[in-house]
């Protein structure tokens, strides 16, 4: 087996466990398992190749990758080095499962044609609210939507909960839900940037992304979702809107000493308050508006800060309740997220 690939093809290659390289002609296939049941593949053409197949560790083979000088990788059966062959690497070589690859698969139970900015805003918007917690399968996945003309995620670590929609032309009506691991989110990320298009699809227990040269798919989780929407329709009393810059800095300064931030609304001022477990304290006094009395309440100030660098523009507003255990809210173009306050 002989090919020369370039490096940045095998970006998030850490993510696996295994590869498999597989020179047909000039084709090179390669195709990425993991044992959390993600499987990614994708193909490139190159010259003077030399047939064959070869398994490696996907770990050891990006560390390996990652090191060598240049832009590119050469292959020679279980031999790797950089193109001016300075630096050479011999890898152990694994047993092939003779799984079968993936981006051949046509026959799906659904599909739909996606446009890849659309589908990596939504996924993008939410996964900071995607955690693992292991005995509460529902904060483990971004949830996705795909519903006649709308795509919607959800994203709900139990502490914050983030939704994000985008309005498609799908060609056809579809009401379905996929759920992607917390461990798929960065590599999808990942995959789907630079994309044009990307096709969505679904069969049986495995969903797919592809596109005409890669594709990447993961199996599918048993969970069962609330009603987030009626989380994020909790009625608000009032609007409270800051600068965003001046809000995030004094968040970041605070949260040093403590991340649960006290906002207190005295004369006219917004002030932010935080005790640490060594008695250390910090304070900031920051401007708000608002038509009417706010409520005081106190919140995870690193919570704020994630929800903060997903919402544009220089203004940051909030939703608040009649009561400090009100969950607080936040409304724009591209995201809604409700954060449960703690207690003062």
């Amino acid at each position: 087996m002989r090919c020369i690939l370039d490096k940045e093809k095998f970006l998030g290659l850490e993510y696996f466990d295994t590869v498999r390289i597989t020179v047909e002609d000039n084709k090179v296939l390669v195709y990425c398992m993991s044992n959390l049941g993600i499987k990614y593949e994708f193909l490139s053409f190159c010259e003077k190749t030399q047939e064959g197949i070869a398994v490696f560790g996907a770990k050891m083979l990006a560390a390996k990758i990652k090191s060598l000088p240049g832009d590119s990788v050469v292959f020679k059966n279980n031999m790797i080095s950089d193109s001016g062959k300075k630096v050479f690497h011999k890898l152990p070589v694994l047993s092939d499962n003779d799984d079968i690859g993936i981006i051949c698969e046509k026959e799906f139970d659904w599909s739909v044609k996606l446009g890849s900015d659309e589908f990596f805003s939504v996924v993008d918007n939410v996964s900071f609210c995607v955690m693992s917690r292991r005995d509460r399968p529902v904060t483990n996945n971004v949830c996705v939507k795909v519903r006649a003309e709308r795509v919607t995620s959800f994203g709900f670590d139990g502490y914050k909960l983030a939704s994000s929609s985008r309005e498609l032309e799908l060609g056809k009506y579809i009401d379905e839900s996929i759920f992607i691991h917390f461990s798929t989110v960065p590599i999808l990320k990942r995959w789907i940037k630079g994309k044009k298009n990307v096709r969505l699809g679904k069969k049986g227990t495995w969903v797919y992304v592809s596109n005409v040269d890669s594709s990447i798919c993961f199996l599918q989780q048993s969970v069962d979702i609330p009603d987030f929407n009626k989380i994020l329709n909790f009625p608000a009393k009032c609007i409270v809107s800051f600068d965003k810059l001046e809000l995030q800095r004094a968040l970041q300064s605070l949260t040093l000493t403590d991340e649960g931030i006290c906002f207190i609304f005295k004369n006219g001022k917004c002030n932010l308050r935080c005790i640490g477990d060594d008695n250390s304290s910090s304070a900031a006094v920051i401007g708000f508006k608002c038509d009417s009395s706010p409520v005081d309440f106190k919140v995870n100030g690193k919570f704020f800060i994630d929800v903060i660098r997903k919402v544009p523009g220089k203004e940051f507003s909030i939703n608040l309740g009649k009561n400090s255990q009100d969950p607080v809210l936040v409304f724009s173009k591209d995201i809604k997220c409700a954060i449960a306050p703690m207690v003062m």
